[in-house]
Parts: C-alpha cells; structure tokens; sequence
C-alpha cells in the first residue's frame, strides 16, 4: 500500500508538472549502486513560516545566487548542509537532466536567460539542475512540493510546476527526486560521455586526490569571484580586449582557470598578462574565498 501511494503521489506531480518524472532505480538497473530515490510521503511537512524562514537564512548565507552558470550542484550542496545541520529540516533534491545528458548526440539543453547578459545570446544552457526541495502543508491542508532554488527565484520557494516551467526544453528533459547526500553523479564511459550512467555519489571535503579536495568550497569561491568581475566591470574596469567578459561567460572557465594555484593554460596565461594586476587580484580573492568556505563547511558539518 505504501508503495502504491508514493506511484499516485509521483503520478500526480507528474501530471500537474507535465514533466517525466523517472526513477534511477528502474531506468538505470546496471548502475544502481544505493537507494537514490525517495518516498516524498514520508518527509515531514512545514508551514509557510517555517519555509520562508529556511529561504531566509539561506538567502542571507554568502551563497552568491545571482549567476546561474555557476555550478547548481555546489549551491543545492551547501543549501542542503544549512537545511540538515543548521535547521534540521527535512527534505530532497530534485534532479533534472536535459537530453543532452540523457541520449547519445543529443543537444538539446536546458535553458534560461541570463539575468547579467554574460552568455552568448544572452542564454544560459544547462545539461542538469539541481536544487532542493521541501513538502508544505497548505491551507486547504494539501501538501505542496516547493523547490528552493534562488538562482532561478530569489524571493520565495518555488512549486514544483513553476520552476520545471521556468527552464526551456524541460519538456524533453527528465527529473527524479533523490535523497538529499547524494552530491554529483557520474557518467557514461568513464566521463568521456555527457549521458549519465545511474550513479551518483556523496560529498566529502576532503578526498584524497588533489585536483578533487573541497571541490563544492571551490565551486562557490568560483561563483564569488564571478561577481568579484561583475562588479568591477560594472564600476568601470576597462575589458578592452572582451577577455573579462569571455570569462564570465562559463563558470567552467572561471573554475578551471583558477582551482588549482599551478594553472598555466595559455588562456590565463593571456588573461595575466593582457589584465595584470587586476587578474592577480581576482586570483588572490579566489583564494581567499576559498578558504571563507571551507572553514564554513566545517562549522556547518560540526552542528550534526
């Protein structure tokens, strides 16, 4: 029985949503390595007030929000931690996975617009989102499914309906509801494809590798230092070249450039030379954003 209510649940979002909703489990058997999905039946609820002040303190975090491109799966991470450790409320993320990482030579992505006008055509792609998301008791006693999602709406948690409408193409996209620990998730071939492979994987701040320690802290210095460059180009700094500009386009770029100090691609290379000594102090408050966010991970995950 229990199960039956969780299909009808899932059915009825799905019908309101026009969405296709998936399951891992089910379309994934050879990579199901743990249980991803969840029973949105047995989450507690919350009211009104109670949602808007888990918003609040989440907006009031220094989760910069206002540039999309940034890697969702950093900010839905560190939402979570404050959601967990700091407000022990219950909740999920929603997963929502575009085409282009579903199907072979696919290229369909999801889209928005971008609210800064960085990205070609003004238009952000995504090949997935994530977000979390909450179950609210409504006044006609209804439980709502709410995404808390601030880069797409800063003002107020979203129904589940308006922000799978809000994206281009999620029509032909898929989206799964997943326990919230899990972090990322692999893909086809040993990541040499886009399409997923039904494994995904939690976070620690700590791997062994290097290249990967404290890679969700790197992600969010990655999206401060994006608006560190907005800011300055908005009071007047001089991207006579458009190389500021090409930067901000892609978070990639930003992340890949400045993640690791021994970086020496030819495009920074550039960027250093063509824009120094303003690029060695983009670099130096990188670093130290960085560090803000890794000492805030580690005050967040000591509240458990």
């Amino acid at each position: 029985m229990k199960n039956l209510i969780f299909i009808l649940f899932i059915f009825a979002l799905t019908k309101v949503s026009a969405q296709t909703y998936f399951s891992v489990e089910q379309e994934y058997p050879d990579g199901y390595n743990g249980r991803y999905s969840v029973d949105l039946t047995t989450l507690s609820t919350y009211s009104d007030d109670q949602i808007k002040k888990a918003f609040t303190a989440i907006t009031n975090s220094e989760i910069y929000f206002n540039y999309p491109q940034g890697g969702c799966q950093n900010r839905a991470e560190m939402m979570h931690i404050i959601l967990q450790n700091q407000l022990k409320m219950q909740h999920v993320k929603i997963w929502i996975f575009a085409p282009k990482d579903l199907y072979e030579n696919d290229n369909r992505y999801l889209e928005i617009k971008d609210p800064n006008g960085n990205a070609m055509n003004n238009t952000i792609k995504w090949q997935y989102h994530v977000a979390p998301v909450v179950l609210r008791k409504n006044a006609n006693s209804k439980i709502d499914t709410l995404v808390i999602d601030p880069a797409i709406d800063n003002k107020k948690a979203m129904l589940l309906k308006d922000w799978l409408g809000f994206m281009t193409n999620s029509n032909v996209s898929k989206y799964t509801f997943l326990e919230s620990k899990w972090y990322f998730f692999w893909t086809k071939d040993n990541g040499k494809s886009s399409v997923i492979n039904g494994f995904f994987y939690p976070y620690t701040s700590h791997w062994v590798e290097d290249f990967h320690r404290s890679t969700m802290e790197r992600g969010l210095a990655a999206n401060d230092l994006a608006k560190y460059l907005m800011q300055k180009l908005k009071y007047g700094y001089n991207d006579s070249d458009g190389s500021i500009k090409w930067l901000l386009a892609n978070q990639d770029v930003i992340y890949n450039l400045f993640m690791h100090p021994y970086n020496t691609s030819t495009e920074k290379t550039k960027l250093l030379s063509n824009h120094s000594p303003f690029m060695r102090e983009a670099e130096a408050y990188y670093w130290e954003r960085l560090a803000y966010w890794q000492k805030e991970t580690n005050k967040l995950l000591q509240l458990k």
